[in-house]
């Protein structure tokens, strides 16, 4: 009796503390990416875990359950199996190349059912009954997957992922995570970290495996943020990992955690609002912010409302930052910080006296103008070997007056004025800087900023007015935003491109929703075949966006979720084939043909993904084919051996642009 009870409290224990889970495949338990990491869009939602640069590896039952729904497609998990445990959680299997046999076969079922490759496929309890350890699939690389490899998730009951090493499923790591970067941001005008308006990246020391600091005490007056880029590594793996908490402490006080043991998919819209700006590459969102601006929505990775603004009184302060990952490893960045009375908000001098300045026509070696728009203000800023004698101030000309700025050198020939609330350029004709030597001569931005306010409609122009941005109700807080054009486009592609090239600014500040662009065509290009690009500065290449044109106007137009740079592109050029198995005119035995497989090509806009537009027949039947679009590969099982004598498979592809492409393969069997 004494016997049953302490087992029995074992198990409630168990139960209580968390659950126990098979690793669902025997390949190995090293990540290639773990639960929280940043997307363009998105959270990842799961852990991806390598099953040695191979498919058709066993997947594992993490538990005792039942089959709940099963899915296919070209895009996303490809083709993933959804298990529901025992223990009320729900485990994704994501890119899987098939799927045992019994559901196999009940997929071939429900796509002929269908009439499509596409399933979405609910079941209950009773239909598919799994035990855990059983195999109920083997490992791909379906769908929109970089590699062979297994997407694991855990959901909850609503849905929600959960960090699926926190919950069941643990690595043995002893590394703690790593500091990398620190930036301190400002956050309010006035505001001042070792001497300059600008934010200011630091590069935490390390002291002992898991203790970091800085170099020097840090001067700061006013209103500021901190971001931190921080990884965590496991042994014997050479990714980087997010990690699972951080919190910031303020004189042993907290003041800010995120924490990534639980997301939502209707939160990925907000990832722009949690991404640190990183000083160094404003461009890439490789930072996490330790604070959240009141106008930011709250997401399940915020354990509370506390914000991380900080605002010390004068004196000495201790910072920490600590971090945590998955298997609860610890490392501390301490640093101090010196705060300082805020300085008085920046003044400016009005003129009414709107002289016609000659342009700047300076002789200069380095002349590098920048506005600097950040979350809370903006920033004229100067790089330049201007004489010394030489006084700069930026201006902001209206209508009926000009607005000027002092500027202050804060080294490396760097001139800034004080951060300036953007309402300040309403109404502005142009903008720039001001160079007083033995004449005053004016440098003007080609590009003109417009204020724009939260929950409001806006219109956007570029320079030459054949670039249009449309806003509405599309950011948090007022801000300026502005277009300029590429002198130099990225990968420019002439022959091809059929539109100036433009970006979208600023970097850094998270949009609330979607904003419209319009794009004037070349006139000799033909509207059915183009289509707006964006730049992808991270693999270099230009990306496919769905636009609609205007044929009356000449004009297309899509959305964009961030700022970027963007162009119209030409597709004239049909999808090619470059490999087909099996091969037009040879012959194969009746036992050795398995498998259909065809790569595709199309180099500007990519294949087409729906099933309108890709279709496979064998012997005059419709087959319900998969694709890999990032492989660019058809391919299809075959389920028994063909007939002996001659076969054909034909293929019908069309790109994103409407170009469509056949090829016939007869081939034989004996």
């Amino acid at each position: 009796m004494t016997h049953n009870i302490f087992f029995l409290s074992i198990i409630i224990t168990s139960m209580i503390l968390g659950q126990d889970y098979v690793w669902p495949t025997h390949t190995g338990k090293q990540l290639t990416s773990n639960f929280g990491e940043f997307r363009d869009k998105h959270f990842h939602m799961g852990i991806d875990i390598r099953t040695n640069g191979s498919i058709g590896h066993p997947m594992y039952a993490v538990n005792d359950g039942y089959i709940y729904r099963i899915a296919t497609n070209f895009n996303g998990y490809g083709k993933a199996l959804y298990l529901n445990t025992t223990y009320g959680k729900i485990a994704v299997y994501g890119h899987l190349s098939r799927f045992s046999t019994q559901l196999e076969n009940r997929l071939f079922e429900l796509q002929n059912e269908n009439q499509s490759y596409f399933v979405n496929k609910y079941f209950t309890q009773k239909e598919y009954p799994i035990k855990r350890g059983e195999i109920i699939g083997y490992s791909g690389n379906s769908g929109g997957s970089m590699g062979p490899h297994l997407h694991f998730e855990l959901r909850n009951e609503h849905d929600q992922p959960l960090n699926p090493l926190i919950n069941g499923l643990p690595l043995v790591d002893n590394i703690p995570p790593e500091f990398l970067n620190l930036s301190i941001i400002p956050l309010a005008t006035g505001t001042h970290i070792d001497n300059s308006p600008l934010p200011q990246n630091f590069t935490p020391i390390r002291t002992s495996p898991n203790e970091y600091t800085l170099k020097d005490t840090i001067l700061v007056g006013g209103k500021y943020g901190i971001t931190t880029q921080v990884i965590d590594k496991t042994q014997n793996a050479s990714y980087s990992y997010q990690i699972e908490k951080l919190e910031l402490l303020v004189d042993s006080i907290s003041v800010y955690t995120v924490q990534y043991d639980l997301l939502d998919f209707s939160e990925g819209k907000n990832i722009s609002t949690i991404h640190g700006q990183p000083i160094i590459h404003p461009k890439y969102n490789e930072f996490q912010k330790l604070y959240r601006i009141k106008y930011y929505p709250k997401l399940t990775i915020h354990q509370d409302e506390k914000t991380g603004i900080i605002n010390l009184a004068e004196g000495i302060h201790k910072i920490e930052i600590i971090a945590f990952d998955a298997t609860q490893n610890k490392s501390v960045l301490t640093f101090y910080i010196r705060s300082t009375m805020q300085l008085q908000k920046p003044k400016y001098t009005t003129s009414l006296n709107l002289n016609d300045y000659p342009t700047l026509n300076g002789d200069f070696k380095v002349f590098n103008p920048e506005l600097i728009q950040l979350e809370k203000g903006t920033i004229f800023q100067l790089q330049t070997d201007i004489s010394n004698s030489d006084i700069i101030t930026a201006f902001i000309e209206k209508t009926d007056m000009l607005l000027t700025f002092s500027l202050k050198n804060i080294g490396a020939d760097k001139y800034v004025s004080e951060m300036i609330n953007p309402i300040l350029f309403k109404d502005s004709k142009s903008c720039g800087f001001l160079i007083y030597s033995d004449i005053i001569q004016k440098h003007e931005f080609d590009f003109t900023p417009m204020v724009i306010l939260p929950d409001s409609a806006h219109k956007i122009f570029s320079h030459d007015s054949l670039s249009s941005i449309e806003i509405n109700n599309a950011i948090y807080d007022t801000t300026l935003m502005w277009i300029t054009k590429q002198t130099l486009p990225p990968h420019n592609n002439s022959e091809n491109r059929k539109s100036n090239v433009y970006e979208l600014h600023p970097y850094g500040i998270p949009f609330k929703n979607d904003v419209s662009i319009s794009l004037v065509i070349n006139n000799d290009a033909e509207l059915e075949h183009c289509a707006i690009y964006t730049f992808n500065k991270k693999k270099s290449k230009w990306d496919f966006v769905e636009s609609d044109t205007d044929t009356t106007i000449n004009f297309i137009n899509t959305k964009l979720s961030i700022p970027n740079i963007f162009t119209v592109f030409e597709d004239t050029k049909p999808p090619g084939f470059l490999y087909t198995y099996p091969k037009n005119q040879q012959i194969y035995s009746k036992n050795t043909l398995k498998k259909f497989i065809i790569t595709l090509n199309d180099d500007i806009s990519g294949i087409n993904l729906s099933e309108e537009n890709l279709e496979a027949y064998l012997d005059g039947k419709r087959i319900w084919v998969a694709y890999q679009p990032i492989e660019k590969e058809i391919s299809y099982n075959l389920r028994s051996s063909l007939s002996i004598g001659e076969h054909n498979l034909l293929i019908n592809i069309q790109d994103r642009s409407g170009n469509s492409a056949s090829k016939t393969i007869k081939f034989f069997i004996e």
